[in-house]
């Protein structure tokens, strides 16, 4: 069973520079806790099938996921995923006319390829909630 999390804020900027943030995958570490570095594999623009490297900080280790843009439809959706031996993860991004600007949703849903990665997911159901919510709160002092 997957592990899933939807939250939403509204980001008193426009959906073009919310979004211009999110697509430009080298200021994810800015903004995303566990991200060290997101390299793009790929030469020109972004778009869907993009391939990505996601460096993250899995504990006190490093680890790395494989992945790519799986939606790109600027200014309101951009879409990600990534695996490895243990997970395969989508992170969604829906932006939408808000009062304020911009309201911005992001949806994760995280399934494990393994056994360790089904014994790991009590604890990230717990965790994903509050780092997801202040990862987002960063993101809206970014832009």
């Amino acid at each position: 069973m997957a592990v899933h999390f939807k939250h939403s804020i509204d980001i008193a900027k426009p959906q073009a520079a919310v979004f211009a943030v999110l697509d430009d995958v080298s200021r994810t570490p800015q903004w995303l806790s566990r991200c060290t570095k997101i390299e793009k594999l790929d030469s020109g623009p972004n778009a869907v099938g993009t391939r990505l490297r996601y460096d993250y900080v899995q504990g006190k280790r490093p680890a790395t996921m494989e992945g790519s843009i799986a939606a790109h439809g600027p200014p309101n959706h951009i879409a990600f995923r990534y695996n490895d031996k243990m997970f395969d993860v989508t992170i969604d991004f829906l932006l939408s006319t808000a009062e304020a600007g911009t309201k911005l949703t992001q949806t994760i849903d995280i399934v494990p390829r393994s056994i360790m990665g089904r014994l790991i997911q009590p604890l990230i159901r717990r965790v994903l909630p509050k780092q997801t919510v202040a990862d987002l709160e960063k993101l809206r002092a970014l832009v």
